[in-house]
C-alpha cells in the first residue's frame, strides 16, 4: 500500500491556550497583591495618626488628674505643654520651639478653621504658666479646652503628613 493513497490527514496541533479565564495562581496573586495594598494604606494611616493617639493619652491623664485634685494651674499647664511637644514634633523643632505670644498662637490656630485659641478657653493656654494665679474653671470650660487639645493634633498632624 501506497502511503500516499491513503486517506490520512497530517497532525493537527491544539489551539493555544487563551490568557483568559486565569489559573487560580494568579488569582491568588491579584488578591495577596490588592489584601497587600490595603494593609500598606491602614499601616501608614495608622503610623500617620500615632502622634495624635499618645497627645490624646496625655491630655486625658491631665483631665483624670484634674478631676482628682481640682488643680487648675496644673491642668492648664500640663495642656499647654502638651500642645508644645506635640508642635515641635510635628513641625520640627527649629520651627516651633521658639514661638511666643502672637506667632504661637497663630501656629496654633493655623491647622483649625475657627480659631479657637483667640477666645476662651483657648487663649487660657497661651499665659496660663505665667499668671500668679491660675484660673478657676468649671466643667463646661475644662471639658471644651480637653475636647480642643484633643482635636488640635489630630488636625494639626494629618494637615503637614498630607
Amino acid at each position: 500500500m501506497n502511503p500516499a493513497d491513503l486517506p490520512l490527514r497530517d497532525i493537527h496541533l491544539p489551539d493555544a491556550p487563551g490568557w483568559w479565564p486565569l489559573a487560580p495562581g494568579w488569582w491568588l496573586l491579584a488578591a495577596l497583591v490588592v489584601f497587600a495594598l490595603v494593609g500598606l494604606v491602614f499601616l501608614i494611616r495608622y503610623r500617620r495618626n500615632a502622634l495624635g493617639r499618645l497627645a490624646n493619652r496625655e491630655v486625658v491623664r491631665l483631665e483624670r488628674d484634674w478631676r482628682a485634685t481640682g488643680d487648675h494651674r496644673a491642668l492648664l499647664c500640663g495642656l499647654a505643654a502638651t500642645l508644645r511637644r506635640t508642635a515641635i514634633a510635628i513641625s520640627g523643632r527649629d520651627k516651633t520651639a521658639g514661638l511666643v505670644g502672637d506667632a504661637w498662637r497663630r501656629h496654633l490656630n493655623a491647622p483649625l478653621v475657627d480659631a479657637p485659641f483667640d477666645a476662651a478657653p483657648g487663649a487660657l493656654l497661651l499665659d496660663a504658666a505665667y499668671r500668679p494665679e491660675a484660673p478657676q474653671l468649671g466643667a463646661a470650660e475644662v471639658t471644651a479646652l480637653v475636647e480642643l487639645c484633643k482635636r488640635w493634633p489630630r488636625v494639626a498632624a494629618r494637615g503637614v503628613a498630607s
